[in-house]
């Protein structure tokens, strides 16, 4: 069996070191057969300097992240320490990892690697070589290497006893064939060589020819370096650099730390010096969010900068940004309670709900009398103008509007219901009885009138004289002093602190009749009898009575949206027609004198909303309903 002896290189002698040396190096008379340089130390260096230019780099990324920048991570926790002690112990571990190859390469007088002489075959990685005699080959074979179809190299294969193989590849097939040949002939030469004991022939052939004359590798084997020797010398890497990652792992977490602070304080400095330079609030503001040793000169040099900034800008939400962010300064108080309601109360627009939402917001405040004041004057203006147009036929109408308006300014309520309440009479079932047996007796047809008169033909005209008269309030009145409001129907008012404007009418019979000038058809003649009642809370209420006659003559002619009122739509006259218009001229007629309550005839208010115009009807209501002819 073939053994490997281990000879440190140190110790063979000058010459043969220097033989040695000037083998593994190119174009050299004693070059190897087949060699296989190590080039573990070039791949090493550019690993790790790659590795050291990634670690560079991700170091910068981290440190120079949101570096000065206030608000936004300027100041890192201590988990990126983590992040740190990983990347620096990358940066350290190229250090050493690249002094180690240099060290490595630069120890070694020789290139290191495999190489096979005509009889060893010699491992020169490191100082201490690894020597196998060729005498213990059994198998040597070349073989042609192909990728798809194409020459990609040739493997020499080198088997010894005990089964070690080694391989050498050669790139170019005619080199191959050249090594085969210069082996086989080297080979054969030193057979001849050794033959006839010709030392000439074999000290040129062969490399290590001293060791062999000096006893030979055994001879060498744990043998001592001379101290005097100045021949060349080979020397390995230091422990501590083998030792790297340990090394690296804790200059990584100490270092790390360290690089932390640092970068925080500096990040820190930069990020404060930005926000004075800057001068506003929100700079000393956005560098407090993640600031660290400037906080309190931060705070105190933001509130008085956003103090400052404030007074010039004079406006609502500049004040409430400063509370915001400065609360618990020394001049938040006097910002709560007189800047913001001044700066809030000049912003408010002049209507009663805006002012009025400006108390709600701001109760009690240095100027709520001020808000009261303008909102008084407000009412006061509104009244003023209600007293040009106010009527003069009923004349207590002005004060009674004015405690309205005292009620409605102390509650902060503008509503006011205005409530219909039909009140049924026996006429018109007595009218349907009495005229439909006299028609009968005549041979003429009568159209009953009492069904025609119920709510649901009612309710759409009480909620037309409400919108009228809303809209002539309104012109005067804006809605958030006061609005008036239908009441709901066939329900109590809930709120009692709420002013109400009840009106209640009764629809009876008027005694006459009216008969179609075509059909001769009879209609019972109607008249309304309507009473109002105002009602303000604690004030004295303010009644009013109103009658709507039917006239002697009457022509029917409204306008499409009366017809509307009263479902027509632009029908011809039914029997349901008929007593519709009727109760639309009633209806039309109350709103008018119900104006005219509040309002002269001349006045814009008045003028501003009708039941009527001055449209006709279309051509099938303008059947007359004329001359009354006696029950």
């Amino acid at each position: 069996m073939s053994r490997d002896v281990i000879v440190d290189f140190n110790v063979l002698p000058h010459s043969t070191r220097e033989r040695l040396i000037a083998s593994t190096r190119p174009h050299s008379a004693d070059a190897p057969l087949f060699s296989d340089e190590d080039r573990t130390t070039q791949r090493g260096l550019a690993r790790w300097i790659v590795a050291g230019l990634l670690g560079l780099g991700h170091f910068c990324f981290i440190a120079l992240t949101a570096f000065g920048t206030p608000g936004a991570r300027g100041v890192q926790d201590v988990d990126s320490i983590i992040a740190y002690a990983l990347t620096i112990s990358l940066m350290v571990a190229a250090v050493l990892g690249i002094a180690y190859h240099r060290k490595r390469g630069a120890g070694l007088p020789f290139v290191p690697g495999r190489y096979l002489f005509p009889l060893e075959f010699v491992d020169l990685r490191e100082p201490r070589m690894r020597i196998r005699s060729l005498n213990g080959l059994i198998e040597f074979k070349g073989v042609h290497q192909h990728v798809n179809g194409t020459y990609s190299h040739t493997s020499f294969f080198f088997t010894f006893q005990g089964g070690v193989v080694e391989e050498f590849q050669v790139r170019d097939k005619h080199d191959a064939e050249r090594r085969l040949q210069v082996f086989q002939r080297v080979r054969k030469g030193l057979a001849g060589a050794m033959e006839r004991q010709d030392a000439n022939a074999l000290q040129q052939l062969d490399a290590f020819f001293d060791v062999r004359m000096k006893g030979g590798f055994q001879a060498f084997q744990g043998k001592s370096q001379d101290a005097l020797d100045t021949g060349p010398r080979a020397s390995g890497v230091p422990s501590r650099l083998g030792r790297r990652w340990l090394t690296s792992l804790t200059a990584g977490v100490v270092l790390g730390i360290t690089a932390l602070l640092l970068r925080n304080l500096a990040s820190d400095y930069t990020a404060f010096e930005a926000a004075r330079k800057d001068g506003s609030g929100a700079a000393f503001h956005r560098y407090m969010l993640t600031g660290w040793r400037y906080v309190d000169e931060a705070r105190r040099l933001g509130a008085e900068a956003e103090f400052t900034g404030c007074e010039e800008e004079g406006a609502e939400a500049c004040w409430l940004t400063y509370l915001e962010r400065w609360d618990g300064s020394p001049r938040s108080k006097e910002v709560r309670e007189e800047r913001l309601p001044r700066a809030a109360l000049a912003e408010a627009d002049d209507t009663v709900s805006a002012l009025r939402r400006f108390r709600t917001r701001y109760p009690a405040s240095v100027v709520d009398g001020e808000a009261k004041a303008r909102i008084h004057e407000l009412f006061v203006k509104s009244l003023a103008e209600f007293k040009d147009q106010a009527s003069t036929t009923h004349a207590g109408i002005v004060p009674f509007v004015g405690g309205l308006m005292a009620h409605l300014e102390a509650t902060d309520n503008p509503r006011v219901l205005l409530r219909f309440r039909q009140q049924s009479s026996p006429t018109l079932a007595k009218a349907d009885k009495l005229l439909g047996k006299a028609m009968r007796r005549q041979g003429r047809e009568m159209a009953m009138v009492s069904r025609h008169f119920e709510p649901q033909y009612t309710q759409p005209l009480e909620q037309a004289i409400t919108e009228a008269l809303s809209s002539a309030f309104m012109e005067i009145f804006p809605t958030d002093l006061l609005t008036l409001q239908a009441a709901p129907a066939g329900q109590p008012v809930a709120d009692t602190a709420v002013p109400v404007l009840e009106i209640v009418y009764t629809i009876d019979w008027s005694g006459n009749t009216y008969s179609s000038v075509e059909t001769r058809r009879v209609f019972v003649g109607i008249q309304f009898e309507f009473s109002g009642d105002m009602r303000v809370p604690d004030q004295k209420p303010l009644r009013f009575g109103l009658r709507v006659n039917p006239p002697d003559f009457f022509t029917v002619q409204f306008t499409p949206r009366q017809l509307e009122l009263v479902g027509l739509n632009g029908r011809g006259p039914s029997d349901d027609d008929v007593y519709r218009v009727m109760a639309l001229r009633a209806f039309d007629q109350l709103s008018d004198k119900l104006r005219q309550v509040f309002f002269r005839p001349t006045s814009k208010a008045f003028q501003a909303s009708t039941l009527g115009g001055s449209e006709e009807a279309p051509e099938g209501l303008r059947e007359a309903l004329s001359q009354p002819s006696p029950p």
